[in-house]
């Protein structure tokens, strides 16, 4: 049977069986319409069963934290957790030990943020300071901290819970 005639009785075939491919019957039919319309188009089988490999998963998101990274204090992390501070908490301060801050090469690259360097809790108006690298860390790449450090209460909280000294909210 030639190419050309095979194509006439796929159309054929199509023609005849598209009525009977709505309603509820179409639910259950309708992958294998869909083999039929898709050899009526001049396709052969084996083109079908690769275009029918399964699509692979997509890629795992991104851990916000697996960013560039280096610590603030230029020493090896303590911990090898992916998220969080490369240190454990101080007890005394209430901080980190030390923080996870942009590369120095990649803080060079510019900021996209102003440079910023003490931010106010808005629970308990407290201004609290921060080091270079972590200013430049927020100007540089603003959501990177998921929370950050009141010296007031001693303890973290939600970047949104603190305001720039220009009043804009931290994270932002």
């Amino acid at each position: 049977m030639s190419t050309e005639h095979k194509d006439l009785v796929w159309k054929e075939i199509v023609e005849l069986l598209s009525p009977h491919f709505d309603g509820p019957a179409a639910r259950v039919v309708h992958p294998i319409y869909g083999k039929i319309r898709y050899l009526a188009g001049n396709k052969t089988y084996e083109d079908l069963r690769k275009q029918e490999t399964p699509i692979p998963p997509p890629p795992p998101l991104e851990d916000p934290m697996s960013k560039q990274r280096a610590t603030l204090s230029g020493r090896p992390p303590e911990t090898n957790e992916p998220i969080g501070a490369p240190a454990a908490i101080d007890p005394a301060t209430g901080m980190h030990k030390d923080y996870w801050v942009l590369p120095e090469e990649e803080r060079k690259k510019g900021f996209v943020r102003p440079y910023r360097d003490s931010y106010v809790h808005d629970t308990c108006s407290v201004r609290t300071r921060m080091a270079q690298a972590l200013s430049e860390t927020y100007a540089r790449s603003p959501s990177y901290y998921g929370s950050t450090y009141c010296c007031g209460c001693k303890t973290h909280f939600p970047v949104g819970q603190f305001k720039w000294d220009d009043g804009h909210v931290v994270g932002s």
